[in-house]
């Protein structure tokens, strides 16, 4: 849609467009397909409030921590526009890389939520703590493969967005990200797992209030380091702020949750899944 009709970043945006659609026109016939299978004998209705309710439990908070990172990330995005293009470019360049590296990472969290949610389902807590520890076990030898990656081959990496020959600032502003920000993934890796430990027993208001005091860390400290340090590697280092914060409090709550009753999560059976015997 860009090259031939030379649509230019119109096009872009159309072929995101169509991609999502055809993406969800799939999905719903995928979905339908499925429900033809299942087998019934009460009368299934087309519309359920209760559902509804029970289901908005969970969507609700999800979509207002989505937000939240949006939202930080424009803030964070506006203070890089204050700086030269060199900069920005540089940022940009290395922000790609390191989001790809942090999707491979965080599809641990998404897993260990599922699996969680149905052990929790089923009472089996001890699975759980289990998956738990193998999924952060698995993470952490993931985050060390990729820190490395990032630390010994940053060059290579934003050369695929910029040409090193013809943008040296830019190289530069890339490489340093990459270096500074990539052992802050050890302290994520730890907040991935966590994170969807607490989504996959119900606790997605928890989450969602741990995501609000990260950014709210992170987007606070960006502002404050790059103007006390004169320069913009304070974008850099706010990251160990923001997750510092959140995996202290994570620890606080795992443990807090060992010596008392963990809270019952709504939609799921009144069982406590912090209580584990150890």
């Amino acid at each position: 849609a860009v090259g031939p009709l030379v649509m230019g970043v119109a096009g872009a945006a159309w072929s995101a467009f169509f991609a999502q659609l055809a993406a969800a026109v799939f999905a719903c016939v995928s979905l339908l397909r499925r429900l033809k299978t299942v087998r019934t004998d009460d009368k299934v209705s087309f519309f359920d409030r209760s559902l509804l309710l029970l289901m908005s439990r969970v969507a609700v908070p999800s979509i207002l921590q989505q937000a939240c990172v949006a939202f930080a990330h424009t803030l964070v995005q506006s203070l890089v526009n204050t700086y030269p293009t060199a900069v920005i470019a540089g940022y940009e360049a290395a922000s790609k890389t390191q989001n790809f590296a942090y999707m491979s990472l965080n599809t641990l969290g998404t897993a260990l939520s599922a699996f969680a949610a149905q052990n929790h389902g089923a009472q089996k807590h001890e699975r759980i703590k289990k998956g738990y520890i193998a999924s952060t076990a698995i993470c952490l030898g993931l985050t060390a493969l990729v820190v490395l990656i990032l630390q010994v081959f940053p060059g290579a990496l934003i050369g695929l967005y910029v040409d090193s020959g013809a943008e040296p600032v830019v190289m530069e502003v890339g490489i340093r990200f990459l270096r500074i920000v990539s052992p802050a993934y050890f302290i994520i890796c730890f907040i991935i797992t966590a994170g969807g430990l607490l989504r996959g027993t119900g606790r997605v208001g928890t989450f969602l209030g741990l995501t609000v005091i990260d950014f709210t860390v992170r987007v606070s400290m960006c502002y404050f380091l790059t103007w006390a340090l004169g320069s913009y590697t304070g974008l850099f280092w706010a990251w160990y702020f923001g997750a510092g914060v959140e995996a202290v409090l994570l620890i606080i709550i795992f443990a807090r949750s060992r010596l008392s009753s963990a809270p019952q999560p709504r939609l799921l059976p009144p069982k406590e899944v912090f209580r584990y015997d150890t």
